[in-house]
């Protein structure tokens, strides 16, 4: 599907249950249109803006601004995954081997959690205690956020 033999473009409409966006796949959707197929063609919009670019040089204000609306649409998107799986739960069926299964599933969440919370306290206890601003070259911003 991602490589017909004819040569051809992949067809997008072949790749998802989900309706078109209000404007298509190709077109970048209206503000206001939050939805799923809205948000995945914001995103396919704002990488062939970024990746087609004659330079890959950008000012950081503008930047700041896409990185806003592309980290934005991919949260909208892991919400509405995540809704969907909620629902999935309250509808399925629990017997003995859902039971395990959404034991398991708990147990893997749990322990994500705690990796993830081992990670940013290793990262965390092994920065230094303390460094004079004098002896960092070129971060102000950098260290003004940090010491907020």
């Amino acid at each position: 599907m991602l490589f017909p033999a004819s040569g051809d473009p992949p067809n997008a409409d072949k790749f998802s249950n989900l309706p078109k966006p209000a404007k298509g796949w190709h077109k970048l959707p209206d503000e206001t249109d939050d939805s799923i197929q809205a948000n995945i063609a914001r995103i396919k919009c704002f990488r062939n803006e970024l990746s087609h670019r004659s330079s890959t040089a950008i000012c950081e204000s503008e930047f700041e601004e896409k990185w806003n609306l592309i980290s934005s649409s991919l949260e909208r998107i892991q919400v509405y995954i995540h809704k969907q799986n909620i629902q999935c739960i309250k509808s399925d069926p629990i017997d003995g081997n859902k039971c395990q299964t959404l034991e398991d599933i708990m147990k893997k969440w749990r322990q994500l959690d705690q990796e993830e919370s081992k990670f940013i306290l290793e990262r965390s206890s092994s920065l230094p205690d303390q460094r004079s601003e004098e002896s960092v070259y070129g971060r102000f911003n950098e260290i003004a956020l940090v010491t907020l």
